[in-house]
């Protein structure tokens, strides 16, 4: 399956509408990143959670 298919275009609209864009969230992302390439954590392997489909 082509790249293309499987990307969301992000624009500003998407961006206010999904939390995961929030200036809270995107401060922690980098947050994580930062602690992650210094050496401070490391990654750790864990199982999906599965969300009900109602």
């Amino acid at each position: 399956m082509s790249k293309e298919k499987n990307t969301r275009k992000i624009t500003d609209e998407n961006a206010t509408k999904d939390s995961f864009y929030s200036e809270t969230n995107i401060e922690h992302l980098k947050k994580i990143i930062a602690e992650y390439e210094s050496g401070k954590t490391k990654p750790e392997e864990h199982n999906l959670i599965e969300l009900d489909k109602k």
